[in-house]
């Protein structure tokens, strides 16, 4: 996953991003920051409840091992799901704060990507800013950025989804195989 992200910063150092004027950044930023803090406000008495405290717990007593990682939670095989438990306990317990800040920091990579997608594949402009602003502030950002275990499952997968689509219409429009490289990756 990291070889991705490292080709993914050299194509776009090499194909370069459109001609960007001040007031584009300064409209991309507000799409991404209003829904952000909106959900940031939102969530502020959320908290841990018992299926992330039960998670959570067991990335407390187990160590970082292959029959962990393949343990089920809830039910469903999640590798990815059980290595984030332990990666927020190892580093910051059970503090909510911070998982709701990794939480909003994906959600916030996500309203970029969901731009680039729509700019890439339509145009630059004003509509791209309001959908992606309609995309930010849908009600069903909230419950799974309340919810550190449905975020964990859904906030990654948002991510990388919209990562595969809109580093394949990169390849489509340029023909350059990293991009597609990057696509495949990230499915």
């Amino acid at each position: 996953m990291v070889g991705a992200w490292i080709a993914l910063a050299h194509l776009v150092r090499r194909d370069g991003w459109p001609e960007w004027r001040p007031s584009d950044a300064l409209a991309l930023a507000a799409v991404v920051v209003v829904p952000v803090v909106a959900l940031a406000v939102l969530n502020a008495s959320s908290g841990f409840v018992w299926d992330d405290l039960k998670n959570l717990r067991q990335a407390q007593v187990e160590r970082l091992s292959f029959s962990y990682l393949i343990e089920p939670t809830s039910g469903h095989f999640a590798p990815g799901h059980r290595l984030g438990d332990w990666i927020q306990f190892r580093l910051f317990g059970f503090e909510f704060v911070p998982a709701q800040v990794q939480l909003l920091a994906g959600f916030a990579l996500s309203l970029l990507l969901f731009h680039r997608v729509l700019a890439d594949l339509f145009r630059p402009g004003a509509g791209a800013y309001l959908f992606t602003l309609a995309f930010g502030v849908s009600m069903v950002h909230v419950g799974v950025t309340q919810w550190w275990a449905s975020g964990l499952d859904r906030v990654p997968a948002t991510v990388l989804s919209l990562l595969a689509v809109w580093t394949y219409v990169r390849w489509y429009r340029t023909r350059a195989w990293p991009w597609l490289a990057v696509s495949v990756t990230a499915i």
